[in-house]
């Protein structure tokens, strides 16, 4: 049986998407306007690490600069249009009363991480967070997950990791632990990826977990 959930964050917990777009949309105005993404690409900028993508997108700009033009344009998208989704809160909830242990492991820096979950209202059911800035290898490599199972003393085989991309996917295999991928967007998945469960449903998600190893 599991005891320990671990959460991606963004396009997992956190419906960001629109931000990021909008996010992306006004860099590529302000920095590269002769760059027209299309929002699928701008949607794959959802799970790897920051740096990666500024670096491939703004070549002419230095990573640093760029991160910090993101977070200029970036807090009022996350006032306007950052959400969670359907009964996410609900499935999150019930699983701490149920005595399980529940975690974030994001790619996200520590500040962006903490705005966003003070909007959503999540501090308050998270002990443990785990962002970019809290380790030394990003994800795929899998030393978020193995920071939270540290953490609370759980084995591989008691754990599960929870996310939408790519990363996530690598990252869980990386460590060794069973892998749920949320799909409530079409994010294009590499060959080969075969998570242990795949849903839209955060209600059929908790069913899964509960129902593991009965």
């Amino acid at each position: 049986m599991y005891k320990l959930i671990i959460f991606d964050f963004d396009g997992t917990i956190a419906n960001t998407d629109k931000v990021i777009i909008k996010n992306y949309l006004q860099l590529y105005k302000m920095h590269a306007p002769n760059v027209k993404p299309s929002i699928d690409k701008i949607r794959t900028f959802s799970g790897p690490p920051i740096e990666e993508t500024m670096a491939r997108e703004f070549p002419d700009k230095t990573v640093d600069f760029m991160i910090s033009e993101y977070r200029k344009v970036s807090k009022n998208n996350y006032i306007k249009y950052i959400k969670t989704f359907r009964h996410c809160r609900q499935t999150l909830k019930k699983l701490k009363e149920n005595g399980y242990f529940i975690a974030i492991a994001t790619s996200k820096k520590t500040e962006s991480t903490r705005f966003s979950m003070e909007l959503l209202k999540f501090n308050e059911l998270f002990e443990l967070v785990v962002t970019a800035d809290d380790v030394v290898n990003k994800k795929p490599a899998c030393d978020c997950v193995d920071k939270c199972r540290e953490f609370y003393g759980v084995t591989r085989e008691e754990t599960l990791f929870v996310g939408d991309t790519n990363y996530d996917y690598k990252c869980a295999r990386n460590s060794g632990v069973n892998v749920a991928l949320m799909t409530f967007f079409k994010r294009p998945l590499e060959e080969g990826i075969t998570p242990e469960f795949t849903t839209n449903s955060f209600k059929k998600l908790y069913k899964y977990i509960e129902n593991y190893g009965k």
